[in-house]
């Protein structure tokens, strides 16, 4: 090395300036290598948030369709009391029958639909009930006017 240095001096190059040169250059390499590994964990950090922002956007879709929903429940009078005896309602549900929250929800919601497809069946023939029993109570109505009226004829023969 020394060798060279005196053949840069020889040539008329100054020594210093090409060392520094050099030194230069090194730091820039080193430089460059502490840059390309900052942008290689920027990469991998933007990478991780931009999964996470995605997760965000799901979650806050879920929660906007969630706060739709309750809203809507909410306009029907079922609110927030009403939905809290309902948990309430299935928690016990579960503990009564030795099962997960998760399959009581599954059991009310088929109860429910299940009861509701019964007893909403019967509504129509409730309603033809009703309308025969008020024509039955109509006809017995007139009949028992008729027996009152057909007594008193009988009456009026008997005395005659």
């Amino acid at each position: 090395m020394v060798n060279t240095i005196e053949d840069i001096h020889t040539l008329g190059f100054d020594a210093k300036k090409i060392i520094s040169k050099f030194s230069e250059i090194d730091d820039l390499e080193t430089r460059k290598n502490a840059l390309k590994v900052e942008i290689t964990k920027l990469q991998k950090e933007q990478t991780s948030q931009a999964i996470k922002l995605e997760m965000l956007k799901q979650n806050s879709s879920t929660h906007t369709q969630a706060i739709s929903i309750y809203e809507q429940l909410a306009c029907m009078g079922l609110g927030l009391g009403e939905l809290t005896i309902l948990v309430n309602t299935i928690t016990e549900l579960a503990k009564e029958n030795g099962i997960s929250e998760s399959m009581a929800v599954n059991k009310f919601l088929n109860d429910v639909t299940q009861r509701y497809k019964y007893i909403s069946g019967f509504e129509s023939r409730l309603e033809e009930l009703k309308s025969e029993t008020e024509n039955t109570e109509s006809g017995l109505i007139i009949l028992r006017q008729s027996s009152s009226e057909l007594d008193k004829v009988t009456d009026s023969l008997r005395k005659l």
